[in-house]
């Protein structure tokens, strides 16, 4: 038998030798927090502009889609981030992330990520009135999907389609690049007014809706993150509108969380709302100031491919004619190490040494009894 402990300091500068050469590319995974956040002009003092920052800074997100921020520099400055000023004043983009240049309309900004790759990120708050939902609800609306479409689409279908047009100028969904979209949308999604949901729900109002703004987003090849994770609205509402207990309110989630992108993939989506016992909210800030529920979408995804050299194969030859053959291989994103023992023929020829034992032979570092 040979001197195991010698051997196993040998083989192991040998193993870590051998994965120290190249391994083809290699793509590491990265993350990505977009967060949504109508903050109800709450920075209007010292003590609201404190609650937005801490509540940012709890989210851990990376870029936040403001809606009702009449003075975004006061935030930005206060996060120490980069600021994109939208068409419409109370609207604005704030991210650690530098800013590289803006949408043809100012409704979106391309953020350059620390992996290398860029992000879009668009941002909208659609007109609150009128509001379907409360209609429903007073009986002013008549319990008709058609109606209902026909009313949302004339109360916020133009900025609709102003948002969807500068998305699709840069074409950046088309071609696989990361895009957000951001929002308080003042509409429920049609993922939400489902059949199901009217047929579970005790509101005489409640009826199936094809909603129009969802809809036409989803059209263009975005996926809203909060339902690409928890499918069933019976199940998992994720009320954002309103964490404000006002009696006979219509609570619905109109703030989302919108993605595309080749490789993107959603982690989690959680709702960030007052200490109130609620369900609907996932992270809890004490003295939450705004009406609406802030969303935050962790998101993965491919970092650039790093170029790391060819699989390799290698064979040590030992004392005692047995030789160690070594193998690192990448097969796309996955990494295999193998080990294998010969017995080496006077003629050179290699044939498995049964007499040779690894600790663990996917191991690099492993140990070896002959």
């Amino acid at each position: 038998m040979l001197n195991e402990n010698i051997f196993k300091s040998r083989f192991q500068q040998i193993a870590l030798g051998l994965l120290c050469l190249g391994l083809g590319q290699v793509q590491a995974a990265e993350q990505i927090k977009v967060m949504s956040f109508n903050v109800w002009t709450v920075e209007g003092t010292q003590t609201g502009r404190d609650h937005i920052v801490n509540i940012v800074n709890a989210s851990g997100a990376d870029v936040v889609g403001f809606q009702e921020l009449s003075d975004p520099g006061l935030i930005a400055n206060a996060l120490g981030w980069h600021l994109h000023t939208q068409s419409n004043a109370s609207t604005n983009i704030i991210s650690r992330y530098p800013i590289l240049e803006s949408s043809p309309a100012r409704w979106g900004a391309k953020l350059q990520l620390p992996s290398g790759k860029t992000a879009w990120v668009f941002n909208t708050h659609l007109p609150a009135y009128p509001y379907q939902p409360y209609d429903l609800r007073d009986n002013t609306l008549a319990k008709n999907e058609a109606a209902v479409i026909s009313s949302a689409t004339s109360a916020r279908g133009s900025q609709v389609t102003a948002v969807i047009n500068d998305i699709t100028a840069i074409n950046a969904v088309s071609s696989g690049e990361m895009v957000f979209l951001t929002g308080d949308f003042n509409e429920p999604s049609h993922l939400d007014w489902t059949q199901g949901v009217a047929d579970s729900t005790a509101r005489s109002y409640d009826l199936k809706v094809q909603w129009p703004a969802s809809s036409r987003i989803a059209a263009i090849g975005l996926t809203d993150s909060l339902r690409q994770i928890s499918p069933d609205p019976v199940s998992d509402k994720s009320y954002s509108w309103t964490p404000r207990p006002e009696a006979n309110e219509v609570h619905d989630r109109i703030d989302i969380v919108y993605y595309a992108g080749a490789g993107v993939t959603p982690q989690a989506v959680a709702n960030i709302g007052p200490a109130d016992g609620n369900a609907d909210t996932d992270i809890v800030y004490n003295n939450y100031p705004s009406d609406h529920r802030a969303v935050v979408a962790t998101f993965s995804y491919a970092a650039q491919p790093v170029e790391a050299g060819e699989n390799i194969l290698t064979t040590l030859e030992l004392a005692d004619g047995l030789a160690l053959n070594g193998t690192v291989a990448l097969t796309g994103s996955s990494l295999s190490i193998n080990w294998q023992a010969f017995s080496v023929s006077a003629g050179g020829v290699l044939t498995p040494a049964s007499s040779v034992s690894f600790t663990d032979s996917q191991d690099p570092a492993t140990t070896i009894s002959v």
